[in-house]
């Protein structure tokens, strides 16, 4: 005798696959263990491994900023990459940034801070994808429902916020530091608060869209200026572009700006 499966709940449809998630997410929690999604943004950081990755090694990166962790992805291509380097992270999200402590929060070279990365100082709303990788401080627009429909605000919460500049101060003296910025839509709020960090920077890889999705976001053009006057030159895309289904335009790229 066999179950009918109603049309809503048919295997592979969308509605299905969040129920999986959800289910799954409630039994790994009763064992203390935590569902996490592996993106396409740490896939793009191991696109062709370390000698995509070359450049850094040639500038003799030893401080790193990843500015939007999540749960740890680009941390855990930088240990490998870059053993010798010191490690900020940043992330809002508390169940994210527990995942981080959890993993990360015994290595000394590894340092944590819970905040959202802004162009000014308090709290602020914070929108929680059902992806979680890609919440954000700025609102999903109609392109971003229509285009990745999985990405739709589940809820808000409250985070701290911080200007990047407030952690200069972190900074070492003899720093050559890489920032990695991919925060969902916010980065040109970053950039705006950072000259000073930035100041020391010796490259950036930033996630960059190239048509909006969320309200109020920065696109390329907004990016590449706003790092142009940092002293920035445009030096490619970094694995495989995100692309828009029904036509196959560039949507997102990770994108590396090298000094000048």
């Amino acid at each position: 005798m066999t179950c009918p499966i109603q049309d809503s709940l048919r295997i592979g449809s969308a509605p299905f696959r969040r129920r999986l998630v959800d289910v799954s997410r409630r039994i790994l929690a009763d064992r203390g263990f935590a569902l996490v999604r592996i993106g396409n943004d740490q896939r793009a950081f191991a696109a062709g491994g370390w000698n995509a990755w070359r450049w850094a090694s040639a500038l003799r990166i030893n401080t790193v900023f990843d500015i939007g962790a999540n749960a740890g992805q680009f941390i855990e291509f930088a240990l490998e990459t870059l053993p010798e380097s010191t490690i900020h992270a940043f992330e809002p999200m508390p169940e994210c940034f527990a995942i981080l402590c959890a993993r990360y929060g015994g290595l000394p070279q590894v340092r944590l801070h819970c905040v959202a990365l802004s162009d000014q100082d308090g709290t602020g709303t914070f929108y929680v994808s059902e992806h979680d990788p890609s919440s954000s401080l700025l609102e999903s627009d109609t392109q971003m429902a229509s285009t990745f429909p999985h990405n739709r605000t589940a809820r808000t919460t409250t985070v701290h916020l911080a200007r990047l500049d407030a952690f200069s101060e972190e900074l070492r003296q003899d720093a050559r530091l890489l920032v990695k910025l991919d925060v969902e839509g916010a980065e040109l709020s970053v950039l705006r608060a950072g000259a000073e960090v930035l100041s020391q920077a010796l490259a950036v890889v930033v996630e960059v869209a190239f048509l909006p999705l969320r309200k109020d976001q920065g696109h390329f053009a907004d990016i590449h200026d706003s790092l142009r006057e940092l002293g920035f030159r445009f030096s490619g895309v970094l694995g495989s572009q995100k692309l828009r289904r029904q036509d196959g335009l560039p949507l997102l790229a990770d994108c590396l700006f090298l000094r000048t």
